[in-house]
């Protein structure tokens, strides 16, 4: 395994870029050392396995990760713009691992059942002033736990 395909694993284990993007990156580099610069999207594609639509989101996160460089290739009489041209390149950053947009909740629903109501209880009472609201009664909290708690249980029992 080369350094670049090392590069493009660890890219992907932090979670910066998708496997098929990682394939798709790989392919680009694959037709490059085929001695052709200016693969289209459609090739790129066809190599990886993927669709024209990955190959364009793995070539636009591959030039801020510093993975590949691409120049717009214009041509014809109406400047309109032919394949892109490709440069491979080293990063010299070391990998950056992504933050996740959402972290973790603490749910009640992983302690045992009764627990779990207890402490629900306990947070109704909070809420509301010390004043002891039966679970059926609010019909807020009581129809999203029950929500909750019909969805955490195992089917087909």
């Amino acid at each position: 395994m080369s350094r670049y395909e090392r590069r493009l694993a660890d890219e992907h284990l932090a979670g910066n870029i998708s496997r098929a993007e990682r394939d798709a990156i790989l392919a680009t580099r694959s037709l490059l050392q085929n001695g052709n610069p200016t693969p289209s999207h459609h090739q790129i594609a066809r190599r990886a396995g993927c669709s024209r639509r990955t190959v364009q989101r793995a070539h636009a996160k591959a030039g801020p990760l510093g993975l590949l460089l691409t120049w717009p290739q214009f041509a014809g009489r109406n400047g309109r713009q032919s394949a892109n041209r490709y440069r491979l390149t080293e990063p010299r950053l070391p990998v950056q691992v992504r933050q996740r947009w959402r972290t973790p909740k603490k749910s009640l629903f992983f302690l045992p059942k009764s627990e779990a109501w207890r402490a629900l209880e306990a947070k109704i009472a909070r809420e509301k002033d010390g004043a002891r609201l039966p679970l059926h009664g609010s019909y807020g909290i009581a129809l999203s736990v029950e929500r909750d708690t019909r969805s955490t249980q195992p089917r087909g029992g």
